[in-house]
């Protein structure tokens, strides 16, 4: 089974020590934890180009998440147990946990045993709140057609379908958007075809979609391949 975790470090606490912390010490600790941990990769945030700013952008800086934790194990008790870990409460005042199904909506990209080189763009989405299940993901993988047509520079793009929430009141996800990009160069000018095609995507997006938590630009690195 595929889970997801957006962590956010705690006030006072830097975000990059905490990312250092995370691959270098926690990732060792969620082994030994869960030794059945069959995939384990941190996707660590860093700052997105300006070209891709919307106005609805929080300027907020706590509006934000520094990993985005990415794991295949065997059940939910062992998910729990790493979600739920004392250390990773130290560390973060924010963890919300998903266990996620995937339907690929891109996929150009070749199978690698290392991390990938280039660009993730990883987002929470909340669904019209009177949109069955049902009809929240008929519209997203509909919209995946429009996707295709409009990223150009998108090279991965998965729809992750939130089946479980895990954590302290967790927000009312229902889905998680992951795009990657294989350059900085390609993530900034051709994530869109053209500003036709960005107000395309942004109008068919508002049908079905109430509202996004912060978008994470981020590097992958994989901890347990």
């Amino acid at each position: 089974m595929n889970y997801l975790i957006f962590l956010r470090a705690r006030v006072g606490l830097p975000a990059q020590r905490f990312k250092e912390w995370y691959v270098n010490q926690f990732a060792v600790r969620a082994a030994e934890l869960c030794p059945a941990i069959r995939r384990h990769v941190a996707n660590l945030a860093v700052e997105g180009p300006p070209e891709l700013r919307s106005p609805q952008d929080c300027a907020d800086p706590r509006a934000r998440y520094d990993v985005v934790a990415s794991l295949e194990l065997d059940d939910n008790a062992a998910f729990c147990v790493i979600l739920g870990d004392a250390a990773l409460a130290d560390w973060t005042d924010v963890r919300n946990g998903y266990r996620v199904s995937d339907t690929v909506v891109i996929d150009r990209e070749p199978e690698r045993a290392n991390s990938l080189p280039g660009y993730k763009i990883l987002r929470e989405i909340l669904f019209h709140a009177d949109m069955p299940d049902s009809a929240a993901r008929r519209s997203w993988i509909h919209h995946g057609q429009l996707a295709r047509r409009v990223h150009v520079g998108v090279t991965r793009y998965i729809q992750h379908w939130v089946e479980e929430r895990y954590g302290t009141d967790p927000p009312p996800v229902r889905g998680i958007s992951d795009l990657y990009l294989p350059d900085w160069e390609t993530m900034a000018r051709h994530y869109y075809d053209s500003p036709r095609g960005r107000d395309e995507v942004s109008h068919d997006a508002g049908h079905f979609i109430e509202s996004q938590l912060p978008r994470v630009y981020a590097r992958e690195h994989v901890l347990v391949r």
